[in-house]
């Protein structure tokens, strides 16, 4: 079977496969760095934040299997490799440029919205799980008095009054 198939009966989707390739962080950031310029193995690694040398050569092999990059060995001593981005990979930077600039444009109002989603602001807690948590509240919440020198089965109570009850999940 062919594995483009495989990955359509997989994921549902025909250009799913394509999509999670170029699509990762590691791929936008290499091919959107190596459109400036050809690049050898190690200035690719530098120009890049935080990419370790591992997971720079599973990418930079798996652009190439898909024909976005490619690999060349210059005749230098100790011999280097250097990428550069082919006809596929550069058409494939324009989509990807915009998606960058729509990135930096956007970026307060995303970091923003993080900001109020995390309040509470824009996903209030809905009904079902307001009921729920309540419920659960209800049923774990049982004081039981406890004698200062007793030790009790459970090693990490929940809360503890000043009353000496303590509350077991």
């Amino acid at each position: 079977m062919i594995p483009s198939r495989e990955k359509e009966r997989e994921y549902g989707c025909p250009v799913r496969d394509v999509l999670d390739r170029i699509g990762d962080k590691w791929s936008i950031l290499v091919l959107t760095t190596l459109e400036k310029q050809p690049t050898c193995f190690n200035e690719l690694g530098r120009m890049i934040n935080g990419v370790s040398q591992r997971m720079l050569t599973r990418v930079l092999r798996n652009l190439e299997r898909d024909g976005m990059v490619a690999r060349t060995i210059l005749p230098t001593n100790p011999p280097q490799v250097e990428y550069s981005l082919t006809k596929l990979g550069t058409g494939l930077c324009e989509p990807l440029n915009a998606m960058v600039e729509w990135a930096d444009k956007n970026r307060k109002r995303v970091i923003a919205a993080r900001g109020d989603f995390d309040a509470g602001i824009l996903a209030p807690p809905s009904p079902r799980r307001k009921d729920r948590s309540e419920a659960l509240a209800k049923k774990r919440v049982k004081p039981v008095k406890a004698a200062k020198s007793e030790v009790t089965a459970d090693p990490e109570p929940a809360e503890t009054q000043e009353s000496g009850d303590i509350f077991f999940w």
